[in-house]
């Protein structure tokens, strides 16, 4: 069985994901493989390694300096502090919001741990964004429904996804899950090249780590047992 979601470029060809067919332990079997396999190819990777216990690690570094992710690069390259970043509280649906900034300050405050009910909030309503069209664009005018400008910034897909990816390892939600899967699956239908240009790689490896390990176990609960093989 093939795992047909990373199949085709999903930038450029979303999938609907309607009614799809559960495949049972040949889908997910079909399902890990493709991961590890996408994973491997990325720049760095050991094949036929355990990315999962390399990158996890990096939870442990309050700046996750040693992912090299720029959470705010400034006009001269240099990473931002956490302190000039604008704060999620200040961002409401009443304005035009640019999904970069919207994007940086959420995951700044997820990593931190502060401002919960707007985590949540903003968690919540760039779900439900990318949800309707498997897109997220460039800003959000006053409501926060209809996206403007281009939709294919792939920094903003992957930081969407680790942010989702932290969001899961604190407290766990199937809705954030189920959206980090497809988030992943866009990401890792990409050429490798193209992925780690817009991100660093094991931002990405950190991403599908947690999602592996979240399928095992809800498989594990539903007594199926998923190994490397």
């Amino acid at each position: 069985m093939n795992y047909d979601y990373t199949a085709e470029d999903r930038l450029e060809q979303p999938h609907k994901y309607m009614y799809a067919r559960f495949g049972g332990k040949a889908f997910l079997t079909a399902y890990m493989a493709d991961r590890r396999a996408r994973c491997d190819a990325l720049p760095g990777s050991a094949p036929g390694g355990d990315d999962a216990a390399r990158v996890t690690g990096a939870l442990q570094d309050p700046a996750l300096s040693n992912l090299g992710i720029r959470i705010a690069p400034d006009a001269a390259g240099q990473d931002k502090p956490s302190a000039d970043l604008r704060p999620l509280d200040s961002f409401s649906v009443d304005a035009t919001i640019e999904t970069s900034e919207l994007l940086e300050a959420l995951f700044d405050a997820q990593f931190a741990q502060r401002d919960e009910a707007a985590r949540a909030f903003w968690l919540r309503r760039l779900t439900q964004r990318f949800e309707v069209s498997k897109k997220l664009y460039q800003r959000y005018p006053p409501g926060f429904r209809k996206g403007d400008g281009p939709n294919d910034d792939i920094r903003l897909y992957a930081l969407f996804s680790l942010t989702l990816a932290l969001a899961w390892h604190v407290q766990p939600q199937l809705q954030h899950l189920s959206t980090l899967l497809k988030l992943n699956d866009l990401l890792l239908s990409l050429p490798p090249e193209r992925l780690t240009n817009a991100f660093p790689a094991d931002g990405v490896r950190l991403s599908v780590a947690t999602e592996l390990n979240a399928i095992t176990r809800l498989a594990n609960e539903q007594g199926i047992r998923l190994g490397h093989d």
